[in-house]
């Protein structure tokens, strides 16, 4: 059951941001799915070392649902690279990305991710071609898509 929170606690933005996709997708469809993209910690699966709820967290305790978390800001690379996490240096070094890439856990199966997260997802290093990351115009062709005009 998700914990009980009033607008003056952290985390009252996430409980609400769960309760809305609650309301407007799983009580009108209890077996529907739902890709939601979560910046910083929102989509973590435990609470906050100082208390915080994030909202998967609240999502997860309102549905019942375990969802499967991506966390993508870490295996990513960096101005030094020394700043680099070494596991992202170590599967660049292999070279096992070419594109975003999320691996399995080869000990201990499952995916290779965290206790907040089901899986990093790794980011190949970038050049850019006309602004766009290299790895986006390999994997989605020049990567420009119209946009639709809006009446």
């Amino acid at each position: 059951m998700a914990p009980q929170i009033t607008p003056w606690d952290q985390g009252f933005r996430d409980s609400v941001q769960a309760r809305n996709i609650y309301d407007r997708v799983f009580a009108r469809d209890p077996g529907a799915r739902v890709l939601v993209l979560a910046g910083r910690s929102h989509a973590a699966e435990v609470s906050g070392v100082d208390g915080w709820t994030p909202m998967a967290l609240h999502l997860k305790g309102i549905t019942g649902i375990d969802p499967l978390t991506l966390y993508a800001p870490m295996m990513t690379e960096r101005l030094n690279r020394e700043d680099e996490d070494p596991l992202y240096r170590h599967a660049l070094q292999r070279g096992l990305i070419s594109q975003p890439t999320i691996f399995e856990h080869a000990r201990e199966g499952g995916l290779l991710g965290a206790e907040a997260f089901d899986a990093y997802v790794f980011f190949p290093r970038t050049r850019l071609i006309r602004g766009r990351p290299d790895w986006m115009v390999g994997t989605s062709g020049d990567g420009r898509r119209p946009f639709p005009k809006v009446c």
